[in-house]
């Protein structure tokens, strides 16, 4: 008897140790995995349901859905000390690295807010934008100088994190990107060339420059003009403080003040002073630095500028309303006149 009391004891014991403790992958952390955590959610559930019903998140949390390689961290930061909010992610989307909106990505957000990431124009997206009445802004930059940007950082990541492509010799195919993926087999033979061109024209022929064109398009074509604005990497770059007084004045109405102005350019020089010394790494700008406007020009060969002119070109022709695109980047496709 007194033994099957002790069983009973332990088996309590081991159901409290599991109703209290667990630790659950990355990927899913967000989620509740013991009976304290679900009470709580459900509590937040409901507060959360109750704000989204009355459209408190439209003016408390703003989007920045940004083009990858356009300097998306630090505009994000700058855009909230402006605001006076904090910038954050939903918390499913860093571990995922999940780009796509959710509502309750606002679950636990801080009264104000900016979410920046690189989310696609989808008919989801764009449904969970509307039910919560927020507005965003659209961070694009010269598909070039973004394709160019970006392969610098994919040799920095093949030199400094060589086991991030270390999964093509166990079969695995696809290398993730949020504008395009790739093919890691094709891509780690491209970058162990060492050579520019070699990585860049896979780049350019291999679907990640339509893949970007395609993402920037897409946002032109069905974005809600009542509701957002479209910021230019280019332009943020030469006058910071004219592209935030134009941003905010959009999203509230009113200039920003002095005070957030200069913490964002505070923000502002403490990246820049970061990238000193990656300029100065070769192994990660190994023609110079890609973030001032025609990067591209140091790092497309002969060949690579036909291949993108002819490229863009099929783009313009076939993909719908690709001209408004053209209309952001007339030089889009005469990359003498960028």
């Amino acid at each position: 008897m007194l033994s099957r009391i002790s069983r009973y004891i332990r088996a309590l014991k081991n159901l409290a140790m599991g109703i209290t403790n667990y630790e659950p992958i990355s990927q899913i952390g967000h989620l509740s995995f013991t009976l304290p955590a679900a009470a709580r959610e459900v509590i937040m559930n409901r507060e959360m349901d109750r704000k989204i019903r009355e459209k408190w998140y439209a003016n408390k949390l703003t989007l920045v859905a940004a083009m990858t390689k356009a300097a998306s961290k630090v505009i994000g930061a700058s855009l909230a000390a402006v605001l006076g909010k904090t910038k954050t992610f939903g918390p499913y989307m860093t571990a995922n690295e999940d780009s796509d909106l959710r509502p309750e990505m606002v679950q636990g957000l801080p009264d104000g807010a900016v979410i920046e990431y690189q989310v696609r124009c989808t008919g989801k997206n764009l449904k969970v934008i509307d039910l919560l009445g927020i507005k965003y802004v659209i961070l694009l930059r010269h598909p070039a100088d973004q394709l160019t940007a970006n392969y610098c950082d994919l040799q920095r990541s093949f030199v400094m994190e060589a086991e991030r492509f270390e999964s093509s010799s166990k079969g695995e195919r696809v290398f993730y990107d949020h504008i395009y993926p790739l093919d890691i087999v094709a891509l780690a033979e491209a970058l162990a060339t060492e050579r520019p061109s070699e990585s860049i024209d896979l780049l350019i022929r291999d679907g990640y420059l339509h893949g970007a064109m395609g993402w920037a398009c897409d946002w032109l074509r069905f974005r809600d003009p009542d509701r957002s604005i479209v910021l230019r990497y280019e332009d943020f770059i030469a006058d910071q403080e004219a592209e935030l007084t134009r941003i905010t004045h959009f999203l509230t109405g009113a200039d920003p003040g002095k005070a957030g102005l200069a913490r964002s350019k505070r923000i502002a020089e403490e990246y820049a002073a970061k990238r000193i010394q990656q300029k100065r790494d070769h192994k990660i700008y190994e023609r110079g630095w890609t973030g001032h406007k025609g990067a591209w020009k140091a790092y497309f060969s002969d060949a690579n500028k036909r291949h993108y002119q002819t490229a863009v070109k099929g783009f313009l022709d076939c993909w719908p309303r690709g001209d408004l695109l053209l209309k952001v980047y007339p030089d889009l496709l005469d990359l003498d006149e960028s």
